[in-house]
């Protein structure tokens, strides 16, 4: 009895201390770090970096192995890297001897088996002459021994003939099907070798610029091991990353002015093609690209571009703080303010985004100090431990 007690006892004991641990876990304040909402002066205008792309980029292999007997010509030299080329323009070509002689073959069979044809349908015609003869002179043979007036050796040997006749024309015509099927099979056989026989020669699908070169003359190729790659760049396209936030300001076909660094006193006009349909993962951002008419060719595959989005406007003094700083609030987007070592959400109206800054438009005076690290794993109220 006295040791039900004390097992008791010790249960609650160890069950309270539990509690009480848990109880201080679940109290232990998160670690944040926080930042001043900073001035800035707000001209409206945004911008966004961006890469220009080919349209279309495609790489090109060939579909069979071989030795590379030649490359494409620009002009008096060799393709490089940067030609531009027409659609339909040879880029290589393999050594083709061994594929001819495939051809080659494939056709001498061909004309053989046709020409063997052409002698059994002589044959043939003569095999259905004798046949009508011999049914004839059976016929014939049939009524007079009928009549006892032919012996019956010579009703045999009448009726052997027929049957020898009838024999000849049917293996004759047992080889015709076999030719006729030897003739499909060449005929087969001419076409693939024919198929293969082109694949030795590698052509431009459409017109583009050669954006890489990874064969030479002699060099061994593999089987769709790539060779040449090519880039449409009549129409360019900028890719950027533009934040959920501000993702409703870029609807499809939206028309953009846009800039490179590498050409500072020409701006382009394009519209919005594409909108990815999911954040990337690690940048949390959504793939945008502008398409722009590229026929002179200024824009270049790599270069760096700046999408103006808002044009300038007179600058206004606004609060701007890091983006990582803003979370979602119940109405919509918020920030986490700190008072007495407490998390306080703070709805706020979001302005312009700016690299990985956002301006403030309301809910947030200069210099107030806001949550930029943890704040997603927070609640209103929760308590906070600041950290430098």
């Amino acid at each position: 009895m006295k040791r039900n007690i004390l097992t008791t006892c010790l249960v609650t004991i160890v069950l309270t201390g539990c509690k009480k641990e848990e109880h201080a876990a679940e109290r232990q304040p998160v670690a944040v770090r926080t930042v001043a909402a900073e001035i800035t002066n707000d001209t409206n205008e945004i911008r966004y970096s961006g890469i220009v792309m080919p349209n279309t980029q495609v790489d090109l292999a060939f579909r069979i192995p071989g030795y590379v007997e030649q490359i494409g010509m620009a002009g008096s030299r060799e393709l490089q890297e940067g030609d531009v080329v027409a659609a339909g323009t040879v880029l290589a070509r393999l050594r083709a001897s061994e594929y001819q002689t495939r051809v080659g073959y494939a056709q001498s069979v061909a004309a053989d088996a046709t020409a063997s044809l052409e002698g059994l349908r002589a044959q043939l015609n003569e095999a259905e002459a004798g046949l009508a003869q011999a049914v004839s002179d059976f016929d014939r043979a049939s009524a007079l021994f009928s009549e006892r007036a032919l012996t019956k050796a010579d009703f045999d040997a009448a009726q052997t003939r027929k049957n020898t006749a009838a024999a000849r024309k049917d293996a004759l015509l047992a080889q015709l099907a076999a030719q006729r099927a030897r003739i499909e099979g060449a005929g087969t056989q001419q076409r693939e070798a024919s198929l293969t026989l082109a694949d030795t020669i590698l052509t431009a699908p459409f017109a583009g610029v050669v954006i890489s070169k990874r064969i030479a003359r002699g060099s061994l190729v593999s089987a769709g091991a790539p060779a040449f790659a090519i880039a449409d760049t009549r129409t360019a396209k900028v890719s950027f990353g533009v934040p959920d936030m501000a993702l409703g300001s870029f609807p499809a076909g939206r028309t953009l002015t846009v800039s490179a660094e590498a050409i500072p006193d020409q701006q382009f006009q394009g519209t919005i093609s594409t909108i990815s349909p999911a954040a990337d993962p690690t940048s949390r951002v959504f793939g945008v690209e502008v398409a722009i008419p590229n026929a002179k060719q200024l824009l270049r595959i790599g270069m760096v571009a700046t999408v103006i989005a808002a044009p300038k406007k007179e600058p206004t003094q606004t609060p701007s703080i890091p983006l990582a700083a803003v979370v979602k609030s119940p109405s919509d987007y918020g920030v986490y303010t700190v008072e007495q070592n407490k998390a306080h959400l703070q709805p706020v109206t979001l302005g312009a985004v700016r690299g990985n800054a956002v301006a403030i438009v309301a809910g947030l005076n200069p210099g107030q100090r806001v949550i930029a690290t943890g704040g997603l794993q927070l609640a209103d109220g929760e308590e906070v431990k600041l950290i430098p």
